[in-house]
This record gives structure tokens, C-alpha cells and sequence, in this order.
């Protein structure tokens, strides 16, 4: 997270995309995990928006594990075409 928030810092226009594996309930999950409090931490630092909605999964097991969101988006407000 560090590496991504010194390369994004001052930038206007970023978005930043990855299998992260974290949860938060901002993604659908039940509760909030420590990676995803760094996510989260991120977002407020970089003023950024997470683009993941839903209960769309971004991974589908073979049968054993449940479908999850643990490919998180993440973009700039200016890039969604509102400061809001």
C-alpha cells in the first residue's frame, strides 16, 4: 500500500485496481478485516471513490469456496465526471 499511495500521491487522476484478498463492508462482506481498513485508509487519503458494487463476486471458486469480492477498484472522483 505504500508503494501505491507514494505513486498516486499529488495525482488528479488515479485509479488503482487489484486482488487485494480484504474485506469491508463497503464491498459486501460481513465485517471489516485489517487489509481492508488499509484499503479503506487509502481511499480517504487519496480521495478516491471504490467502484466495486454489489454482491457482484470478482471470484468464483471450484465448488469448495463461496463466490467473494476480493478484486477491488478503486478510481478518482474526477475520473466518475463528479467531485461528490
Amino acid at each position: 500500500m505504500e508503494a501505491v499511495l507514494t505513486a498516486a500521491h499529488g495525482r488528479q487522476r488515479v485509479i488503482v485496481a487489484g486482488d487485494f484478498n480484504a474485506d469491508a463492508v463497503e464491498w459486501d462482506r460481513r465485517q471489516t478485516d485489517n487489509r481492508g481498513h488499509e484499503i479503506l485508509a487509502l481511499v480517504d487519503l487519496l480521495s478516491l471513490r471504490v467502484l466495486n458494487r454489489g454482491r457482484t463476486s470478482t471470484f468464483r471458486g471450484s465448488g469448495v469456496a463461496p463466490p467473494v469480492v476480493n478484486d477491488i477498484t478503486l478510481a478518482s472522483r474526477t475520473l466518475q465526471g463528479g467531485e461528490g
